[in-house]
């Protein structure tokens, strides 16, 4: 990809055009494929968040876990009881896998986010 101007001079004796191109790379914002696993967890189970970024070199992650009770979408919800695990695995408690057994809270979920320069995604995962 590149950006070419071209520039035109006119006199009465002509004209002259002189081309410059520009290498332009690709402006697309990253894009973020999460899995959690294993399904179904139990107390002391490493939960893994497994996010691929389809993004470039330059792209990072960050996640973030919570406990829900509605299926989850995209993102975390607003209501989500959040956890303080911000790595791509999370040990799951007593007291997480107490609240799971309660419809409340049923699912346990892990956002990940892929930002770069360009831009940002988000991909949730999820297991009871």
């Amino acid at each position: 990809r590149s950006l070419t101007c071209t520039a035109t001079r006119s006199t009465a004796m002509g004209s002259v055009a002189d081309d410059n191109s520009k290498y332009m790379p690709d402006l697309r914002s990253p894009n973020i494929s999460v899995a959690l696993t294993p399904y179904p967890v139990a107390v002391g189970t490493v939960a893994i968040c497994a996010a691929i970024s389809y993004g470039g070199p330059s792209t990072t992650l960050s996640y973030r876990w919570a406990l829900q009770s509605t299926y989850p979408g995209t993102t975390i919800s607003a209501a989500a009881q959040l956890l303080t695990g911000t790595g791509a695995t999370y040990t799951v408690s007593t007291a997480d896998r107490a609240a799971m057994n309660n419809a409340s809270t049923r699912y346990l979920v892990c956002e990940a986010t892929a930002t770069s320069w360009q831009g940002s995604d988000v991909g949730t995962g999820w297991t009871f």
